[in-house]
Parts: C-alpha cells; structure tokens; sequence
C-alpha cells in the first residue's frame, strides 16, 4: 500500500465527524474549503473557540440543544491533532501547527468523571416498568442487555441473532467490536436471554433509532421508577464493570470481559467499588459512633445548661466519674 493510500485510510478513520464539524466551521466562516497548508495556528485558534463559544449540535429535533462539554471538545481536539500529526508523518506538512498554540488556547483534558451506573436493585426496577410504547420498550430491553453484556451502543445496533452461539451448556456472543475491532466472547446468562426481544424477519436483534432519543427514554423510565441519576445508554456498560468487578473480584477476568485492551481503564470499576467499600465502612462507624453516644447519654442525668459558663454540666459530670 502506498504511502498515499496509507493517508487516506487514516483520515478516513479520523475524520468522518470531524468533517461534518469542519464544513460547519467554514460555513460559519463563510469559506467553501481550506487545505491543510493553510489550516495555520491562528485557524486552529479560530476552530476552537467557534467549537466552544458558537457550534450547537442539533442534529434531533426533539432533544434539547446544549453546547459541547469539556469531554467531547477535548475529543474533537484530538481527533483533529491526530490528523495533522499524521499528515505530518506522511509527508504533507513539515510541523503541526497545533503545537505552537499557547496553553490557554487549547482544551485541556477533562478530570476523570463519576462513572454512572445502575446498582442490582435500580437495575431489577428499571427493567420491571412496563412500557407501552414499542420504540421505549425496545430501548429498555436493549440497555438492559447491555448492562449484563457490556455491549456499547454501536455493537448492540450490529448486534445479530448469528453473534449468538448456543450449545446445551451455555450461550456465548461472539463479536468484533466496532470501537476497538478487537474480537470478545461474552457468556450471556438467563436474564440476559430474557430481556432480548422476539426474533424478527432480519438477523438484526435490536432495532434502535438514534442515540440522543435512545438516551431520552431510558432517562423518561429512570424518572419513572424514582432512580435519580442522570441515565445514558453507556450507563450500561459501566454498570457492566461494576457488577462484573464485584462478584469476580477479578481484575484481568473484568478487561477481557470488557475487552479492554489496558488494564488502566478497567482499574476505574476497582477504584469505584473500593470507594463504595470505604463509604460503607464510614458509614457503618458513623452508626455505631451514634449507637455508643445514645448509651451514654443514658447514663448522664438530664440537668440544665448553667448561665455562667453555658456549658453543660452533665457532660462535664460524666467526664469527670471516668477520668
């Protein structure tokens, strides 16, 4: 494969969002095109505080507009880095202009966000509702497969009755993950099994309409049964990790479950168990802090705040008996 060809397959693989977000810019720039060569550090500039200040994704009618957050601007960012970098490595420019840009021009990378995910219990009442409309019943059906496959949304609208491979012991779905196109085998259980729709007239599984709308009514079920969290589709595959992490215990037994390709990103469900650990403990001293407190208060008689010093002798009466 030529160098040529090389480019552009990796722009390619780059470049189908950042292109739509591009021809945006120069419209609003009101400039049909621009080439790499002159895509300088003041363009680069010029890109990104459009990205922050003015571009509002509204691409579904029905969902409320909202600018970018720090997480997708330092993604576009890096998407857009990536392109020149290997514009550079191939030959088409002599330096990314990126790198000249001054520390406050650029996006810096977001503080790790609270992972969100379903315990087992919001879990059972999420899947319990009984949703009359087929497109919200679909999406609920969909998440909580997912919850108990890790599927990312990309893979569960892929997903196909012949990823499905069924033997008298188990069940085991087989699939090359579109994000990483690595290959995973994950064991589905009954309740998985359960949750999956009536097989259809195609080899498609779930039928889902677009992301944003999907999101809209698993948040319109979590309100529903009282969970107060804000529900996105890929809650599910955190809640993956957290249910998986938890009853294995097992580190390297969650990654390939996930089909991690590090451990770093699946050492976040360890940390949020350890952290749900440490609150547990807290809490249960703080009981048991409270607990001995009511008993001693049951041994000191009840007398009546002095008005000399406003200090409470019956405290000081019980400290004294046990100097």
């Amino acid at each position: 494969m030529s160098d040529s060809t090389d480019y552009s397959k990796a722009i390619v693989d780059q470049s189908k969002y950042l292109k739509y977000l591009m021809s945006e810019f120069l419209a609003n720039k009101r400039r049909p095109h621009i080439t790499l060569r002159k895509f300088d550090k003041a363009w680069f500039k010029a890109f990104f505080l459009w990205l922050k200040n003015d571009y509002v994704p509204q691409k579904y009618v029905r969902v409320e507009a909202k600018p970018l957050c720090e997480g997708s601007l330092h993604n576009v960012q890096q998407r857009i880095v990536a392109v020149f970098n290997k514009a550079v490595k191939f030959g088409k420019l002599k330096a990314n202009p990126f790198y000249q840009l001054e520390k406050s021009d650029i996006f810096p990378k977001p503080k790790t966000s609270h992972k969100q995910y379903l315990t087992p219990d919001e879990l059972k009442r999420f899947m319990a509702s009984d949703e009359r409309s087929p497109g919200v019943a679909e999406a609920q059906r969909a998440f909580g497969f997912a919850c108990l496959t890790g599927l990312r949304i990309s893979d569960i609208k892929a997903l196909r009755w012949s990823d499905i491979k069924r033997n008298e012991e188990t069940n085991t779905l087989v699939i090359i993950q579109k994000k990483t196109k690595a290959l995973n085998a994950v064991p589905i259980g009954n309740t998985a099994l359960s949750w999956m729709p009536p097989k259809g007239d195609d080899d498609f599984v779930f039928h889902l309409p677009a992301k944003a709308n999907v999101d809209a009514a698993l948040k319109r079920i979590a309100k529903k049964v009282g969970i107060e969290k804000n529900i996105s589709f890929h809650c599910s595959r955190h809640t993956f990790g957290i249910l998986v992490q938890a009853v294995t215990g097992n580190i390297e037994t969650t990654k390939k479950l996930m089909g991690h390709k590090s451990l770093k990103s699946t050492a976040i469900y360890a940390d949020v168990l350890t952290n749900e650990k440490v609150k547990a403990v807290d809490n249960t001293k703080k009981a048991f802090r409270g607990r001995k407190q009511r008993e001693e208060n049951k041994q000191i008689p009840r007398t009546k705040r002095t008005a000399a010093t406003n200090t409470h002798p019956r405290r000081i009466t019980f400290l004294q008996d046990n100097k």
